[in-house]
């Protein structure tokens, strides 16, 4: 009898045991990692299911730092320079660029797999070019740094694909004016009726004439119209600041009934009129 209550008394501690979670040595590799996963992320400033990106680079002088919530398709980036910049933007999607960074990085070539913790703190070298025209499309590079307003410091840039052209958003990381933004110290893009037309690829091009300092901007718009916009540094009157404005404006409009409508707009007393009107038949 002694044994049979031994051994009872054996079977229930098992079952005890099994019950408040000593059963977890069973568990797999990725099991317990997903559980120490969860634990760390219950402390993420930026909220469940957010990965960080640090730079381990300077690109432009600048330490970057990315935090990317997959759930929420939010972007926000955190620019350092010295003691005088310290700037966030946010942006509605990781570039395309830094996603394949990030691919890499979960890749386990050893086991050929990919890791995807709901949360990660990755150290990247991200490459952020510094160049002189917006040529390329989003698949050549999706991220620079441009002087895009000629005041001799380069913005951020950061190209959105559209259909057959790229978009580009610039932020002013020196320069920028956090009054307008919607969080304190968020940037939002650069204002102006400039910027929201930057594009580039097979319908429509920017290009930046440095030295006149002039920006030329063509876009196809459908199959029968096309616009050209040059724009300049601007004086403003009232409080002297300098702003980039369109000063010509060109509309192409092809008819269907074969006319060739071209219309032209000027800058004239701060606002852009028609000036003319001309039809070729």
């Amino acid at each position: 009898m002694k044994i049979v209550h031994i051994v009872t008394m054996f079977l229930i501690a098992m079952a005890f045991l099994n019950l408040t979670g000593c059963n977890r040595a069973s568990k797999s590799n990725d099991e317990r990692q997903i559980d120490i996963t969860l634990e760390r992320e219950s402390t993420n400033f930026w909220g469940h299911g957010t990965r960080t990106f640090i730079s381990n680079n300077l690109p432009n002088g600048y330490k970057v730092s990315v935090f990317y919530k997959e759930e929420d398709n939010l972007c926000i980036w955190h620019f350092q320079r010295g003691d005088s910049i310290d700037r966030y933007i946010a942006g509605h999607r990781l570039p395309l660029s830094l996603s394949f960074e990030c691919n890499a990085a979960l890749y386990d070539e050893n086991l050929d797999k990919h890791y995807e913790p709901l949360d990660t703190t990755l150290t990247l070298t991200i490459d952020i070019p510094i160049v002189k025209q917006l040529d390329m499309d989003a698949a050549d590079g999706d991220i620079c740094f441009m002087d895009v307003d000629f005041d001799g410091q380069e913005e951020f840039i950061i190209a959105h694909p559209g259909y057959n052209r790229t978009y580009y958003a610039c932020f002013d990381l020196v320069n920028g004016d956090d009054s307008n933004s919607v969080c304190p110290s968020f940037l939002t893009s650069m204002d102006g009726e400039v910027y929201g037309n930057l594009v580039g690829g097979l319908c429509g091009k920017t290009e930046f004439d440095h030295k006149k300092k002039i920006i030329h901007v063509t876009e196809q718009i459908g199959c029968c119209e096309k616009m050209e916009a040059w724009a300049k540094p601007i004086k403003d009157v009232v409080d002297n600041s300098i702003e980039i404005r369109i000063f010509k404006k060109v509309e192409n409009e092809y008819w269907m009934n074969g006319e060739d409508h071209i219309i032209t707009y000027q800058l004239v007393n701060d606002s852009l009129k028609q000036v003319s009107h001309e039809i070729i038949k």
